[in-house]
């Protein structure tokens, strides 16, 4: 007969039959599968009652990246080897699309295995970026695709050419915009929904930047109507900034809205107070940063200070 799982699914139970090393494995595929929208092993792991926290948060937050609920986050969390380097990306994955800042990929250590350590790169990469510092992302992102193609890869090929494109925006619209369409092509061709979520939004603000806000509301309507809740915040400013008038309500397109309302009612001290909550959230350098800053210069313009263009 076939190998049986260490993990078993025993009626409405789990019973435990693992070492730490066994439970990694199984952790480990689970995580494979669910890359390809498949969360049923990571759905059995993390309600074993003798799973290491580690592995379970990470499991949980990868799993609420794609809509699903598996229990809250574990709090104790050790930041050591695969199940800390896992753990690490998906938890700061979660909070960079809800963008904010994340930080403790860049913190996990010890020895990983290859495909999550790429992830965590990856993850630590688009950090760097959201808060913006972009010094050297464009060639770092390059080398982690090379890598990871070399090892087969796939979702963080197509996520590593969309860091790419979005390091871009700034310096070369035209190959950010090859380099996002790319993205998206490659995310589609292998089926990964999460990195073809994601290859889209770079794409769609390529699209917005390229002075084509019509094919940026196109990919992003499409996307509204499949993304989970934890892709809103950032679904929400590309909605709103490509023109559309039914954005997702979020905090973040809120104070936007709360910014233009008091532009247009010559309120100045309410435009003020939205834009110095914008400024406080959002670094300067930041692709969001400098959304603000040219949406700042084009209600008033020369007011804009603090404007890195």
């Amino acid at each position: 007969g076939s190998a049986r799982s260490p993990v078993e699914s025993e009626g409405r139970g789990t019973r435990l039959a693992m070492t730490s090393q066994t439970f990694e494995a199984d952790a480990l595929s689970a995580l494979r599968l669910a890359e390809r929208g498949d969360f049923a092993v990571a759905r059995r792991l993390s309600q074993v009652e003798a799973a290491p926290p580690t592995w379970v948060a990470g499991l949980r937050a990868q799993a609420r990246l794609a809509g699903l609920d598996l229990g809250p986050t574990p709090d104790a969390i050790d930041l050591e080897g695969t199940a800390g380097s896992f753990a690490a990306a998906q938890l700061d994955r979660l909070a960079l699309l809800s963008l904010r800042p994340g930080g403790l990929a860049a913190r996990a250590h010890g020895s990983s295995t290859e495909d999550v350590d790429a992830a965590r790169e990856l993850v630590v990469l688009l950090g760097r970026l959201f808060g913006g510092d972009t010094a050297g992302v464009v060639e770092a992102a390059q080398a982690l695709g090379a890598r990871a193609a070399r090892g087969r890869l796939a979702a963080v090929v197509v996520e590593s050419k969309a860091v790419e494109a979005l390091a871009l925006l700034e310096t070369d619209l035209a190959q950010s915009l090859r380099a996002a369409r790319q993205a998206s092509r490659m995310a589609q061709a292998e089926g990964l929904p999460q990195p073809q979520y994601f290859a889209n939004l770079v794409l769609a603000r390529a699209r917005r930047r390229t002075g084509h806000p019509h094919l940026a509301l196109r990919i992003l309507g499409a996307l509204a109507q499949v993304t989970p809740p934890a892709w809103s915040e950032w679904l929400g400013w590309e909605l709103l900034f490509a023109g559309s008038p039914e954005p997702v309500d979020t905090e973040a397109t809120r104070t936007v809205t709360r910014l233009l309302q008091a532009a247009r009612a010559g309120d100045r001290a309410a435009a003020d107070d939205a834009s110095a909550t914008l400024r406080a959230r959002f670094s300067a350098p930041s692709p969001f940063g400098r959304d603000v800053s040219r949406l700042l210069e084009a209600l008033a313009p020369g007011r804009d200070g603090g404007s890195s263009e």
